[in-house]
């Protein structure tokens, strides 16, 4: 009889719990191939299931790039310091949101980028949100770009499995990319294949979607534990 309620509570906390699991899969995708020069703002081209997404938009501070297609981007950008390109509002934007009462965890941020200068544009990307804040000391995860000739092409992608801020997600959440410390003055930055539409996303957010757990199911899951536990005992 103990062993058979033993299994039972165990059967009881699994089933519970594997109900509110969730496979990671993509949240949010930009494919840039479709957008002409110079683009302000790009739209998602993907959105996953329980979420809502918004367009790639400009900062206040962002010079868009002319003369290539393909993608959103800037140039002659003038922050040589993250702490500049902060206050000169030197970044994209694109906010995540959970829909019909589940919660999002975020796993994955990806994104694509070219750069351009007959010498090499070079420069740095900074990843921050809304969850951990947008100060200086709150970035996610910096990026060095590419200034290895005159178009290159790099990707870059963060885990943010691990960034607590960013777990059990209930409302919207903004995400933004700060650019600065261009090499010289012309270079270019876009997120996208620059003259290429290779049917890729060249920015990608990913997670896990789950319903938020109701307060009855909080409880039949603190029960089965502590009826697991006391059997335990015997």
């Amino acid at each position: 009889m103990i062993k058979t309620t033993k299994k039972y509570f165990t059967l009881m906390v699994m089933g519970i719990i594997c109900g509110n699991l969730a496979n990671a899969a993509l949240l949010a995708g930009y494919n840039n191939d479709a957008l002409t020069n110079p683009a302000t703002s790009a739209p998602v081209t993907t959105t996953g299931a329980g979420v809502s997404n918004s367009a790639i938009t400009q900062g206040p501070g962002v010079a868009s790039v002319s003369g290539w297609p393909d993608g959103i981007g800037t140039r002659d950008n003038t922050s040589t310091t993250l702490a500049a390109s902060i206050g000169n509002d030197d970044y994209f934007t694109l906010t995540i949101a959970p829909t019909g009462g589940n919660e999002i965890d975020f796993t994955d941020f990806f994104v694509l980028t070219t750069t351009a200068n007959s010498t090499g544009a070079g420069g740095n990307l900074a990843l921050f949100s809304s969850a951990s804040g947008f100060a200086a000391a709150n970035v996610l995860d910096t990026y060095t770009l590419d200034a290895s000739g005159s178009v290159a092409l790099k990707t870059f992608s963060t885990d943010l499995s691990g960034t607590t801020a960013l777990q059990n997600i209930t409302s919207t959440v903004e995400f933004r990319l700060y650019y600065y410390n261009l090499s010289n003055v012309g270079s270019r930055m876009q997120f996208g294949n620059a003259y290429s539409t290779d049917g890729l996303n060249d920015i990608a957010v990913s997670g896990l979607v789950s319903p938020i757990p109701e307060p009855s199911s909080l409880i039949l899951v603190a029960v089965a534990l502590v009826g697991t536990v006391s059997y335990r005992r015997r």
